[in-house]
């Protein structure tokens, strides 16, 4: 029964899973020594259960270290490798875990192609009505660089929700104080923060600390080529 499963009770990021796992299970083998209850077995069962937890999350942790000895004079020097190598890593996932709700990180997305496309459909027709209205060129300009640094963040394989929504809340109020005429605008905003709550969440789950990348803030992007001004077909493919 699920009460009965010690593994529900882990995080759901399979790597801070691991290091919680290991400490759980080590504290088992050395209360087993000190109750002088079958350490080495204990010792063995802790391997063979990180080792399946490695597995069956694919985290290849411990690729090099999945065939213990089965002599005891042999698995001594293994173990202590063992451990040191699961010490180290849990310390450093877990360290990395802390980084990132210290410093703020949050919910990081992966965009589908479709999404993509869909988003890059609304920001052109937001592009077009920044043309179409009459404002000076300075303030064109500085509408459409807060637009294309919002549209490189979605370009991203990975972004974080906080870049995306603060390139588009940027966008929004300077788009706002512009002008009347571009009230319409709002509806594609909507609708492109719609596409952003589809995105697949890849990380309320951590990103893997060896494979860690700074997920970067919005940089200023500024297009001089002038959009097409003809009539777009605005919501063929935008399902809202």
């Amino acid at each position: 029964m699920d009460e009965d499963n010690e593994f529900n009770t882990l995080p759901d990021n399979s790597e801070e899973a691991f290091a919680v796992l290991h400490k759980r299970k080590m504290k088992e083998v050395e209360l087993a020594y000190e109750e002088n209850r079958g350490g080495r077995w204990m010792e063995r069962a802790y391997v063979d259960c990180m080792i399946s937890f490695d597995d069956v999350h694919g985290l290849d942790i411990l690729s090099d270290l999945k065939n213990p000895p089965i002599e005891d004079r042999d698995f001594d020097p293994y173990f202590a490798n063992f451990r040191r190598h699961c010490e180290m890593t849990a310390m450093k996932v877990l360290m990395e875990a802390a980084r990132r709700t210290k410093s703020g990180v949050n919910t990081v997305v992966s965009l589908s192609h479709p999404s993509k496309a869909a988003i890059h459909r609304l920001i052109g027709e937001i592009r077009v009505q920044i043309y179409a209205i009459n404002i000076s060129d300075e303030l064109r300009h500085s509408l459409l660089a807060k637009l294309n640094a919002f549209a490189a963040e979605v370009d991203k394989d990975k972004t974080s929700t906080q870049a995306l929504y603060a390139g588009m809340i940027e966008a929004s109020r300077a788009i706002r104080e512009a002008s009347d005429e571009l009230q319409p605008v709002f509806d594609r905003l909507d609708r492109i923060s719609k596409w952003i709550e589809k995105a697949d969440k890849i990380a309320d789950k951590l990103l893997p600390w060896r494979d860690r990348r700074q997920i970067e803030k919005p940089q200023a992007r500024i297009e001089d080529k002038r959009s097409s001004r003809g009539s777009p077909a605005f919501d063929d493919d935008v399902p809202f």
